[in-house]
């Protein structure tokens, strides 16, 4: 019974995968970027119940962010790599700002997320150097989350060009991580 229920999550994996490859390959961002984020949460969930006890894991207990902060910590060096090999396209995200408030990359109500993401905006400028390597990776963890909730939630237009190129920026790095995830999990 167990091996049939971790076949069909790596059949859905690999599914919402292929999808968000398509998209993006037609240039949908949106929906590339929704399909390969629910391949990416697919993936870390297996890779979680794979490595953590069952006594300390409860995957319907375990939301999103919970899950890529954990692959993303776990693999920070292949994270981190992704953002440097993506950089000309990332440095976008350095002169960003969010469309209603003016706050770096993208508008949040959190003070954290707020300094996070100022951190990143600086980093991708130029005039930020991070002391930890473990920091870019979470720091863009948290990043791919709001974006997601924004798009879930409805704060991502389709016909708003600054948030078509924030996807823009984004997506290659997100489907790296993403192809990553899933291969390492097949």
């Amino acid at each position: 019974m167990r091996k049939q229920y971790i076949d069909q999550r790596q059949k859905i994996m690999n599914e919402w995968f292929e999808r968000g490859e398509s998209a993006q390959e037609h240039q949908n961002k949106f929906e590339a970027f929704i399909y390969l984020w629910i391949s990416l949460i697919v993936g870390c969930k297996i890779e979680m119940g794979n490595n953590i006890p069952a006594t300390k894991y409860m995957q319907k207990d375990i939301g999103d962010l919970e899950c890529i902060k954990y692959w993303f910590k776990s693999h920070r060096a292949f994270v981190n790599d992704q953002i440097k090999r993506n950089w000309q396209t990332l440095s976008a995200l350095g002169k960003r700002t969010g469309s209603h408030f003016g706050d770096p990359i993208i508008d949040t109500k959190s003070s954290n997320l707020k300094v996070r993401f100022a951190r990143l905006k600086k980093y991708f400028n130029g005039t930020y150097a991070y002391d930890k390597d473990k920091q870019p990776a979470e720091d863009f963890a948290e990043l791919l989350n709001k974006i997601r909730n924004n798009l879930f939630h409805g704060d991502k237009s389709y016909d708003n060009r600054s948030d078509r190129e924030l996807l823009g920026a984004i997506l290659p790095v997100l489907k790296n991580i993403t192809e990553e995830v899933v291969e390492s999990n097949q």
